[in-house]
């Protein structure tokens, strides 16, 4: 789990991040970008430019803890939502399992939000910020229609959900038997279980899918692209 923009953490900051992020919490910005340019030479131009990118960080990290469990009948926070929306990983049903593909954040957000049953702009804003976290990450950026997420399974995460502990081996199992089978790719590229059965790594191809190679307008697991060959013919 990300808890900063400074992730992994620079040795010369690591001392001084408390200070840096409380300096930048109080909208003391100049402070901490004074800060900042001691610990690490850098010109003025650059210094805002990081100070700026971790105010965005904690402010988006801070907003997805401040909704609490008072808006959700079932006593459940948004960011405990979405992580239960991880942790299911498909469609349907509510026990934990894999993921067949990347998903698209309305996707994501409609899982969550089964469970949250609150405000549906609670869990977009608990969303943003596990994708800054580390617990999504694009993939493919501009080859599908929408932009399409994959879980990293960290299971740091658990540990803000109530019975977290129950599922902590099942992720550090999925996560270790990705990473053995294709190092960072799977991250990179996202999961897909039933793609081209000549392909063992089971990790999403983007052009070179069998679907789009066909002119197929979507996956074989719904994702549009978004500029399938079909259009290109036409």
């Amino acid at each position: 789990m990300k808890i900063s923009t400074f992730d992994p953490i620079d040795p010369e900051v690591a001392e001084k991040l408390d200070d840096l992020q409380a300096l930048i919490r109080g909208d003391q910005l100049f402070q901490a970008r004074r800060i900042l340019s001691r610990i690490i030479p850098m010109s003025d131009g650059d210094a805002i430019k990081r100070i700026e990118l971790e105010a965005r960080f904690l402010r988006t990290v801070d907003a997805s803890h401040a909704f609490g469990t008072s808006y959700s009948p079932v006593g459940l926070t948004p960011r405990q939502a979405v992580i239960y929306g991880a942790l299911v990983g498909w469609r349907d049903g509510d026990e934990p399992s894999p993921w067949m593909s990347p998903m698209i954040r309305p996707t994501l957000v409609d899982i969550a939000e089964s469970h949250y049953q609150g405000p549906r702009y609670h869990l977009g804003v608990a969303f943003d910020a596990m994708v800054l976290e580390g617990l999504f990450v694009e993939v493919w950026p501009g080859f599908f229609e929408e932009p399409c997420f994959q879980c990293t399974f960290d299971p740091e995460f658990l540990a803000e959900i109530p019975d977290g502990e129950d599922h902590f081996e099942y992720w550090s199992a999925l996560k270790e038997h990705y990473d053995n089978a294709t190092g960072s790719e799977w991250q990179e590229y996202g999961v897909c279980v039933g793609g081209d059965w000549d392909y063992p790594k089971s990790i999403c191809l983007s052009k070179d899918c069998e679907c789009y190679r066909e002119g197929r307008l979507t996956c074989r697991w719904g994702l549009p692209f978004a500029h399938p060959l079909l259009k290109s013919r036409v």
